[in-house]
């Protein structure tokens, strides 16, 4: 029908379609009002996910932040303040809002005064006390329970510094969470409070992790608070959340009214209004997660709003013209058609009577290769009728090619071009002969056709391949061969340039390498390296203990089963130095045969770097275990003195009215000399805390040594005396810039040592010698059984006790340790060595080094 409109009818038509878009376009604005709410619901509901995604990872994060802390203490027996700040400094290197990072420690009731006395020494302050939370006041703890729970540890130190001693046990609240932290072993959170430096509208969590020792003892908890609201900006600001949201938190175990709130407040009763509210359980508390926003503040709302009008009637007139314009082309272009279709009518009645009087065979198909049109020529060729031939495809007639490969050459060929190719057609008996054919691709009716001439190419095949000489055959003997050598030259290439080492192998004999492999065994030439047999480049075994040439034999076969394997191997240099190589090996064909290609990369510092750190843990284990051993030795030694005072103490007490005097003396005697055996096992660790921690302290002075030795002879006299030791003295006579008492410590402990492995009846020899003008030499040698070269070194380490002294019963063991630190303050040099007489060692020798003058270093 739309075929037969005329143009006054057409111009009609388009001005209709111009009024319609503009109906269409009133419509439109209204029904965009409403996606428009939906589409900013949308976003809200994105951007609401999007937050409780990244408050959510942020709270794992710090959960982490927590658990990393915690594994410092769970991995060290004592964790001092600087180590303690030095972790926290880096768990809170990047950027964050953690309000504090504690170390809570428990303290039993009848430890208290002990732990503020250290505390004191630790802060620097005189009357530590634990301080108890009453009334929202810090106050001196009065009450009396089994445990404290003492803020210990705090960073960032300045402003959290109020923090230091609070015993966290005087807060209900706190102390139900570590309660439920001790019994789940897992951190737990407080409900929403208010810390002292907070505003009245802001509020804070504390998370509680538990820590306890090897024997599953608690030992503490460390802690993150968190300010809430800080917390809820620091993300917002982190995660790039829309700024429009309104964040706030909900504990719903409490049913607590909001916290952490941040961003706009907006009122329920706006039309606008939306929220969403997520669950959100974390360390043991179970919170909602609420964003709110009204949508007229979400971004571009107000520009789509104003504009969207207008450019909806802007666009809505221009599309309404443009599809008029449209319409009314089609419709005039159609009506041209239809006069151009009249004419070509005409013209293809009379191209047909022109092709049916072609003597070749010809074929109008469309671009799927169903034949639409045959003159009587074809009909010949191929025996069938030119009924049986319109319902054909040509893929029914064409033997060569597929119909998608047809359907290709259609898609191919360019409208108004000519393509020429020979393929083979087949008969109706079956038969089949050669043709060519030429095609052009055209349009009919608006579709593209292919018109095809096809000729018989019988007799010129025949004569063609008759007359095929050799000289055709040459050349392309020529190209093949040209080809092979590019490929050759190529897979050179590759293979010297490599900067792996290569061999070509035919099982146990190597038939070529490169000048990498020629390099890392330290060759000087390829043929020098080629001519030797394969047992020089590896060591006769393996570090696993297999025979290298039976190990390398079964990496062969099973690369020659699976075609390819990888493993690590050692080789050997020219210089005989052995080196570690990752191997890769594949099979291949190589010039008619199967051989190995075997790639290989000395990786020898990474093994070297593996050794070490097995080294390394192998020795931090070893130092763990003697750490253990010293401290349940400590314990004994400390129990033992403190049963004699307990024990004699008790028979003074029960038979005081009716023991004799002389008998009493005796239990004060033995009490006496316990405590004095105490004494000297806790001024040794003390000691060694002072020193470990830097609290320490020395005076000194340029001093005479020699009456500061012959004082510590005079305490040892009785051991000497008992022993029958002779103890010989020379060159004490020198002045040095030291500290009295802590010299006087480091010689007593030598000397002491000297006396214990010194047989009776032997002698101990003391002499100072000056070194150079600035040093001098002190040294005590002993007649003992002297020390074992491997513990030179290891004697003056903390918890690590020579093999003799685990025999011994007396002493900590920490004395070498504490005269080590003692000697280095003074920046000088401690070591121990045996001193021998024909050959065999006569006992050990002590020395260690002063300074004469004083030193800015100390």
């Amino acid at each position: 029908m739309l075929s037969k409109l005329s143009i006054k009818a057409i111009y009609i038509i388009s001005i209709v379609v111009f009024a319609m878009g503009l109906q269409g376009t009133s419509e439109w604005i209204k029904y965009n009002d409403i996606k428009r709410v939906e589409l900013f619901e949308s976003q809200f509901n994105k951007y609401s996910s999007q937050a409780y995604i990244s408050v959510k990872n942020a709270l794992n994060s710090e959960l982490e932040r927590l658990n990393s802390l915690a594994a410092v203490f769970k991995i060290s027996d004592s964790v001092s303040q600087r180590d303690f700040e030095r972790f926290a400094k880096v768990l809170l290197a990047n950027d964050t809002e953690v309000q504090a990072l504690e170390w809570i420690e428990l303290i039993p009731k009848n430890q208290r005064l002990l732990f503020e006395s250290e505390m004191s020494d630790l802060l620097g302050v005189e009357n530590f006390k634990i301080q108890a939370m009453q009334k929202g006041k810090l106050v001196h703890s009065n009450s009396v329970q089994d445990y404290y729970a003492v803020v210990k540890y705090v960073y960032p130190y300045q402003k959290n510094v109020k923090a230091i001693g609070l015993d966290a046990y005087s807060q209900q609240h706190k102390k139900n969470a570590m309660y439920i932290a001790d019994i789940t072993q897992s951190p737990i959170t407080t409900p929403p409070l208010q810390l002292i430096q907070q505003s009245s509208s802001d509020y804070s969590v504390i998370i509680y992790q538990p820590i306890y020792d090897k024997a599953d003892k608690l030992q503490g908890y460390v802690t993150l608070i968190l300010d809430m609201k800080k917390f809820l900006e620091h993300v917002k600001t982190k995660s790039f959340i829309e700024s429009s949201l309104g964040l706030f938190f909900v504990d719903s175990d409490n049913n607590q009214f909001p916290f952490g709130l941040t961003g706009s407040e907006y009122l329920i009763e706006e039309a606008m209004y939306r929220s969403h509210e997520f669950f959100l359980p974390f360390a043991g508390r179970n919170w909602l997660f609420n964003a709110e926003v009204n949508l007229k503040f979400l971004p571009d709302y107000q520009v789509m709003t104003h504009k969207s009008i207008q450019k909806s009637w802007l666009y809505g007139v221009l599309l309404s013209l443009l599809v008029s314009i449209v319409v009314f082309l089609t419709l005039k272009y159609r009506y041209q058609l239809r006069v151009s279709a009249q004419s070509i009518e005409k013209q293809q009645r009379r191209y047909h009577e022109i092709i049916d009087q072609s003597s070749e065979a010809y074929y109008l198909l469309n671009c799927d290769g169903n034949i639409l049109d045959i003159n009587a020529a074809t009909c010949a060729q191929l025996g069938y009728s030119r009924i049986e031939l319109l319902q054909m495809n040509i893929s029914d007639i064409d033997v060569k090619y597929t119909t998608n490969q047809i359907k290709d050459f259609c898609k191919e060929l360019q409208a108004g071009t000519k393509f020429l190719l020979e393929s083979i057609h087949q008969r109706k008996d079956g038969k089949t002969i050669p043709v060519e054919v030429s095609a052009t691709k055209f349009k009919i009716d608006g579709h593209y056709v292919t018109c095809s001439f096809v000729r018989d190419l019988t007799e010129r095949i025949t004569y063609r391949d008759i007359s095929v000489n050799n000289e055709q055959l040459q050349n392309e003997i020529e190209k093949a061969t040209l080809e092979l050598s590019d490929q050759k030259r190529a897979f050179e290439t590759i293979f010297e340039k490599s900067a792996d080492g290569i061999f070509i192998s035919e099982g146990r004999h190597v038939l070529d390498c490169n000048q990498a492999t020629v390099d890392l065994f330290g060759y000087k030439s390829k043929e020098q390296l080629l001519s030797l047999p394969n047992k020089v480049f590896a060591p006769k075994t393996q570090p696993d203990g297999e025979s290298s040439h039976r190990k390398g034999f079964r990496m062969l076969q099973i690369c020659l089963e699976k075609g390819s394997h990888r493993y690590e191997w050692v080789n050997r240099r020219a210089n005989g130095e052995n080196f570690w190589t990752d191997v890769v090996l594949t099979r291949l064909e190589y010039f008619g045969r199967t051989v190995i290609h075997i790639a290989f990369r000395d990786i020898s510092k990474r093994k070297q770097l593996e050794a070490e750190m097995i080294s390394a843990r192998e020795h931090a284990i070893a130092a763990n275990k003697a750490k253990s051993e010293f401290l349940a030795k400590m314990s004994h030694d400390i129990r033992t003195p403190l049963h004699g005072i307990l024990s004699y103490s008790q028979m003074g007490e029960t038979r005081f009215a009716s023991v004799k005097p002389e008998k009493l003396k005796r239990y004060f005697e033995n009490i006496h000399t316990s405590a004095q055996r105490l004494m000297l096992l806790l001024n040794d660790v003390l000691d060694s805390a002072k020193l470990e921690s830097g609290l320490m302290r020395f005076d000194f002075k340029l001093q005479n040594l020699e009456p500061i030795i012959e004082a510590c002879i005079a305490e040892q006299t009785p051991l000497i005396q008992d022993k029958n030791i002779q103890v010989e003295v020379k060159n004490l006579d020198y002045m040095a810039c030291i500290d009295s008492n802590r010299l006087a410590q480091v010689v007593s402990n030598l000397l002491n040592n000297a006396i214990r492995y010194t047989p009776e009846g032997e002698k101990i020899q003391i002499s100072v010698n000056r070194i150079d003008s600035k040093s001098i030499q002190f040294s005590i040698q002993d007649c003992g059984k002297g020390i074992h070269p491997n513990e030179f070194e290891s004697i003056f380490e903390k918890f690590v006790q020579s093999n003799q002294e685990s025999q011994n019963t007396g002493g900590t063991g920490l004395g070498l340790a504490i005269s080590k630190e003692i000697v280095e303050a003074h920046n000088g040099r401690i070591w121990v060595e045996n001193w021998l007489s024909n050959n065999k060692v006569q006992g050990a020798v002590f020395r260690f080094t002063l300074p004469l003058e004083h030193s800015n270093g100390i």
